[in-house]
């Protein structure tokens, strides 16, 4: 079996000050002065601006879908992890996966879309997918029906070739 290559979009578990201090110097090597007095300001900027660029990417390559995208995994919770799962068209309801959470790390493995955001009572991990048309027609249908438990909905989906695709995000933002 060929093995998954795991590339990292966005991590800031492991931040530390040398590698921002790094990072700073590669990405602005010529608005940096050689005795520069790194501080902790600057270090919290940089994590934000590098959030706000992902977030910003991560928006357009989801405003690309128009069927949509569907998320699932589990909540993180001091009781443990619990089932989760939704159906998104945009950076602001994938969002709600991350709002409360203090670190946040996105992979793409292998064309597979992983999401796993921290905070004080546990870990989400989640997995994303895009939905194709046939995917979006059959959530639209089960979505308002009082019948349907809409966990069994999203686990169809999920499990589906027909109504899900794996995103390749890396391959289709970065071309590698």
């Amino acid at each position: 079996m060929k093995k998954q290559t795991e590339r990292v979009i966005y991590d800031n578990y492991d931040y530390d000050f040398d590698t921002m201090k790094a990072c700073y110097e590669e990405n602005n090597y010529d608005e940096v002065p050689g005795d520069i007095e790194y501080t902790e300001e600057m270090f919290w900027e940089y994590q934000q601006m590098e959030w706000d660029d992902f977030k910003m990417e991560l928006s357009n390559f989801i405003n690309k879908n128009k069927h949509g995208w569907i998320l699932k995994g589990t909540n993180g919770t001091w009781m443990g992890p619990r089932p989760s799962g939704t159906v998104f068209f945009d950076v602001e309801k994938l969002s709600k996966a991350w709002n409360d959470c203090d670190y946040v790390k996105v992979i793409d493995k292998g064309g597979h879309l992983h999401l796993q955001c921290s905070h004080h009572d546990g870990t989400n991990y989640y997995e994303i997918k895009r939905l194709t048309e046939k995917g979006y027609n059959y959530w639209d249908k089960m979505e308002n029906d009082l019948f349907v438990n809409p966990k069994e909905v999203h686990e169809t989906i999920f499990k589906s070739n027909f109504l899900s695709g794996l995103p390749h995000y890396v391959k289709n933002v970065w071309g590698c």
